[in-house]
């Protein structure tokens, strides 16, 4: 998989979180919000396999590593 295609464009600069402490990045709960109401929205007759794969990303991967780091307010 070509890494470039997975680093988005953001005001004309790459936004590479590789450079970045990910002690120094936080997520907001609406953010979260987005992810999982974006989760909720796909086929779940044709596209499960990836459903649970998303969720599982979601709940046992990002909310643990952003633990203490989720902005609430």
């Amino acid at each position: 998989m070509d890494i470039q295609r997975l680093t988005p464009e953001v005001g004309g600069f790459r936004l590479r979180l590789d450079y970045v402490n990910s002690l120094d990045v936080y997520l907001s709960v609406i953010t979260i919000g987005e992810i999982r109401f974006g989760i909720e929205k796909l086929d779940k007759e044709h596209q499960s396999k990836k459903i649970k794969m998303l969720s599982s990303c979601l709940d046992n991967d990002l909310m643990q590593r952003f633990d203490g780091r989720i902005i609430d307010k």
